[in-house]
This record gives structure tokens, C-alpha cells and sequence, in this order.
């Protein structure tokens, strides 16, 4: 554990120290053009996580804010929105997948790849193809696929490590979901956003059972589907900077909890968990609500 530990203790510096030099305009592209757009391409945990975090903590003082945006689905519409009035010279991309290969993630990849070198062509420019992407893309990925990030392009002090033991549903306040806040809202924001989930953990830790509020709610769920036979719950933000909290909460919950059978194959006679669903506030009491409140 110890090891674990120092290992993410290690990245973590890295990340921030990365984001603090190019805010600061101390890392460019190749030309010399500050980056003022950063395009992160991930699926799943990779994304909702993130963009979650980085939309949660926007303030109304965004002058120093990079312009932070995520590319999930493979829909070409998806890539014509994220690119929409973005000098692809002045973009940062991140790519996160802990493989290096999923699907979905590599293709919109391949794509934001091509956009960029495109950007170069027809140009007096001496760059090479790989001086290009080595300067303009980063990855958030495993070591061991290291060889895969490498022959895409980018640079191995590019890439920020998250582990096995990291799942995608977790990986909010790993490389991947800590990169883009940082890079969006500044390392020190990025900080405390880790500061605000230790203390989550020290009150898990010690916190009495009756007293304790992540193990009350799962407790709760346990009884409302299993005992009351409520199988679903909403949540419900009002916040308009937590839009996105449902879809996040929605991923964290049921790919964790989405289980039918045992590890060894046995079917389960209980539910594992609830159906999640959701929509800020203000919209759902116009819609939903009205089905179930009577």
C-alpha cells in the first residue's frame, strides 16, 4: 500500500506541475502558440467522472479558465461540436484509456489526431508529423500500455499513469479526472477538490456507523430495493453546476453494483443495486415528477 501510495503521491506532482506550466504559457505548441483549448477524449468513467468534476467547480472568474472540452461519442456530430470555433494550433488533447485501446476512445483519437496535423499542412513549417503530436497530445493510461502510447505519438514523460486498482468509475480523482481540472481550473483547485475527497475518506474511516454518512446511504439502498422493493432513486440537483452529477452518480453505481451472479458464476437470489436516474430540479418537477408524486 505504501508503494501505491508514493506511486500516485508522484503522479499527482506531475500533473499539477504540468498544468501550472502550461497555464502559465511556460509550455506551447511547436510554433509558439499558447494552448487555450484542451480536448479531452475518453468514454465511460474516463468522461462522465471528469467532466462532471470540471463543470461542478466552474466559477463566475473564468478569464484564467482554459476552455475545457470532452469528446465521448463517436456520432462525427459529437467531434463537429467539440471543435466548433477551436484553433486546432492552440489545442491540447488528452486521451484517456487505460488500455490505449478501447474502441470508441482510439477512434475519436485517431480523428482529433488528424485534425491537428492537419492544421500544419500546406504550411513552411519544418515539423515532423511526431514533433507535432508529441508537443500537443498527452495520456492517461497504464504503464503497461506504454508501447501502444509510444507508436501513437506521444512522448512517455506524456503520460500520467492510473493503475489496475483504478477503476474507470474512480477515476475522477486520478490522472484522468485530475488533469483536466487542473487544467481547466488551476492546480490549486485541482488540490483542493483532492483535499475535499481525503476528508471523505478520514470521515468513512472513522466515523461511527450511525454517524456515517457514505455507509447510511448504502445501508439505505440496501434496505429500500431489498426489503421495500424500491428499486430506483433520483437525484435530483438543483445546483446548475452539478447538471451533470445524475449521469456521474448513474456510472459510478450501477457499473459497480450491476452484478446478476456471484464471482463464482452463482446466480444471486438479492438485488445489488438500484436503478439511478435523474435531471436538475427545476427541469424534472416539470417532468418527472409529476409521474410519481401524486
Amino acid at each position: 500500500i505504501a508503494q501505491a501510495v508514493q506511486q500516485a503521491i508522484h503522479v499527482r506532482e506531475r500533473v499539477l506541475n504540468l498544468a501550472r506550466d502550461i497555464r502559465n504559457g511556460n509550455i506551447t505548441a511547436p510554433d509558439g502558440h499558447k494552448f487555450k483549448t484542451v480536448i479531452v477524449v475518453g468514454i465511460g468513467g474516463s468522461y462522465l467522472g471528469p467532466e462532471f468534476v470540471v463543470q461542478a467547480v466552474q466559477g463566475n472568474d473564468q478569464k484564467n479558465d482554459l476552455d475545457v472540452r470532452f469528446l465521448a461519442n463517436v456520432d462525427p456530430q459529437a467531434f463537429a461540436t467539440v471543435q466548433y470555433n477551436v484553433d486546432p494550433k492552440s489545442t491540447l488533447v488528452v486521451i484517456v484509456s487505460k488500455s490505449f485501446t478501447t474502441a470508441e476512445t482510439m477512434r475519436n483519437a485517431r480523428k482529433v489526431k488528424r485534425w491537428i496535423l492537419d492544421a500544419y499542412r500546406g504550411e513552411d513549417s519544418l515539423l515532423k508529423d511526431n514533433e507535432i503530436i508529441a508537443a500537443h497530445m498527452i495520456a492517461c493510461a497504464s504503464l503497461k500500455a506504454l508501447d501502444i502510447v509510444k507508436r501513437f505519438g506521444i512522448r512517455e514523460d506524456r503520460l500520467f499513469e492510473f493503475w489496475s486498482w483504478v477503476g474507470g468509475r474512480y477515476s475522477s480523482s486520478a490522472s484522468a479526472g485530475l488533469l483536466p481540472l487542473a487544467l481547466a481550473r488551476g492546480p490549486e483547485a485541482a488540490a483542493e477538490f483532492l483535499n475535499g475527497a481525503r476528508m471523505i475518506d478520514a470521515h468513512f474511516f472513522e466515523a461511527k456507523l450511525e454517524r456515517n454518512l457514505p455507509a447510511v446511504m448504502a445501508l439505505l439502498g440496501i434496505w429500500n430495493v431489498n426489503f421495500l422493493g424500491l428499486g430506483a432513486r433520483a437525484v435530483v440537483p438543483y445546483a446548475h453546476n452539478l447538471a451533470r452529477f445524475p449521469a456521474h452518480v448513474q456510472q459510478l453505481e450501477m457499473e459497480s453494483n450491476g452484478k446478476s451472479v456471484t464471482v463464482h458464476g452463482i446466480p444471486l437470489d438479492y438485488t445489488t443495486g438500484e436503478i439511478v436516474f435523474g435531471e436538475p430540479g427545476s427541469n424534472a418537477q416539470h417532468s418527472f415528477f409529476s409521474f410519481y408524486i401524486w
